[in-house]
């Protein structure tokens, strides 16, 4: 459910403190999040030297807010998913870096509260309740509350910049000139303003994986050659897609198949007017629903525009004969984590680079092709250049894609009447079905998952 986070603090006298900065910025902090009928408050402790439950924390915010403008190009301009299981542990240690409150320091005692992008334009905040034997003698508070919520980019953006611009107000007006003060203004402002130095530079440094914070001065000044090396639509679509070290491949591979969409022939007017006909259509995708609904509302879209029933299984021979994708091998360079590269030049046919040509007869080929057609149909334009790449390390067009080709791969009237109204389906049941729509089975778990058409039962 749609909510807010809300941040309140209070200053409170801290004679103790012999930092000036730390003791302006030293205050109780309430943090909650409200959703539509439910609220939470992220920062109910118990204390366990008084012995007490309250609902704030104390200490300096100014770690906080220093944190959120080193990371604010980590959370809001990049858009790598979370990490998957079993990836490296410094790729999940980056990850955390600019995702986790608990990287915050100096004694700040805040909740473990994680950001998560969903797709292009919503956050999942999800935070956890301290557990007493993974607790030392030291900590003094113990969270209580437990829970996540979906908050949409700009909301939590504008609540977050806030934050920052009041604690930099209230600097000012108690320490004017203070020199940790005027470095956190300093990394506020490179984060806000594009027009700074080094505003492009941390951007995209974000966008590879890479925290520009913990980079040498070398490394820094070695960014604009590594940048300009990558000047095409399909490199920019793809840099969160691979990492640092193999960022100089992956920008010779996307220059590769950028050179044959330069060279593809004239894209086909079939394509094109079916593109114009899907886009100006009442009920196309809205960015605000989730990404599985969002592939799912493409998928009964384009069986409309088509004059399809909704229970119809997609063969896909008739739209690729439309779209005429010119399909290339794979490049060795490419990133594990890719599952599809596509571009064009406008008014030319597009080019597909899959993970692996395999037999059209294969499920897994079939699952793919109808994937790769949202993006063709969906996203970009063919009378401009274009370019994506369909990564797991990239959150959003993957999972919408899937959503899509799930939904024509395995129709969710198709799996409702296989259901039959019952309550619970046996996970065996599932192959039996999918079988019967010659589909693959993960298709019919996730449509039954998604749509909670019935309890999956583990055999």
């Amino acid at each position: 459910m749609a909510g807010r986070l809300i941040l309140e603090w209070t200053p409170i006298d801290a004679p103790a403190i012999e930092d000036p900065a730390i003791a302006a910025t030293w205050a109780s902090l309430s943090v909650r999040v409200v959703g539509k009928d439910s609220e939470s408050c992220l920062t109910r402790v118990l204390d366990r030297h008084a012995k007490t439950v309250r609902n704030e924390v104390y200490g300096t915010l100014l770690p906080l807010a220093e944190w959120l403008a080193r990371c604010w190009h980590g959370l809001f301009s990049a858009r790598r998913a979370e990490p998957v299981p079993g990836e490296p542990r410094r790729v999940r240690s980056a990850w955390a870096r600019t995702h986790r409150w608990r990287f915050c320091s100096e004694g700040t005692a805040l909740p473990d509260l994680e950001f998560v992008p969903v797709g292009d334009d919503w956050f999942t905040c999800r935070w956890s309740r301290s557990e007493d034997g993974d607790s030392n003698e030291f900590e003094r508070v113990l969270f209580l509350s437990d829970g996540e919520i979906k908050i949409h980019a700009d909301e939590l953006r504008s609540t977050l910049a806030r934050f920052v611009a009041d604690l930099i107000e209230r600097l000012d007006a108690v320490v004017p000139g203070n020199p940790r003060a005027e470095d956190l203004r300093r990394t506020w402002s490179t984060a806000q303003n594009p027009a700074d130095q080094d505003f492009e530079r941390i951007r995209f440094c974000a966008r590879i994986g890479v925290h520009w914070w913990t980079l040498t001065a070398t490394e820094r000044n070695e960014l604009p050659a590594l940048a300009a090396n990558l000047r095409n639509p399909i490199a920019d679509a793809g840099l969160e897609a691979t990492g640092p070290d193999s960022l100089r491949a992956w920008g010779e591979s996307c220059a590769r198949v950028w050179q044959e969409c330069q060279s593809a022939g004239t894209s086909n007017e079939a394509w094109r007017e079916l593109v114009r006909s899907l886009r100006s259509t009442p009920g196309v995708p809205l960015h605000l629903r989730e990404p599985w609904h969002r592939g799912w509302d493409a998928a009964r879209l384009l069986r409309e525009q088509r004059q399809r029933s909704h229970a119809s299984v997609w063969d896909g021979a008739e739209l690729e004969t439309l779209v005429e994708p010119l399909v290339l091998p794979i490049d060795p360079s490419t990133s594990a984590m890719v599952e599809a590269t596509i571009g064009w030049v406008a008014g030319r046919r597009p080019a597909l680079v899959r993970d692996r040509i395999r037999a059209r007869s294969s499920m897994r080929e079939r699952f793919r092709r109808a994937r790769d057609l949202y993006v063709l149909l969906f996203l970009g334009d063919p009378a401009r250049d274009f370019g994506c790449v369909l990564s797991r390390r990239i959150a959003g067009a993957l999972s919408v894609a899937n959503a899509f080709a799930t939904e024509l791969l395995a129709p969710i009237e198709c799996v409702r009447t296989a259901i039959a109204n019952r309550a619970s389906v046996a996970d065996d049941e599932i192959g039996e079905i999918a079988e019967s729509l010659d589909a693959p089975v993960d298709c019919v778990r996730h449509q039954i998952e998604n749509h909670k058409c019935a309890v999956i039962v583990r055999s």
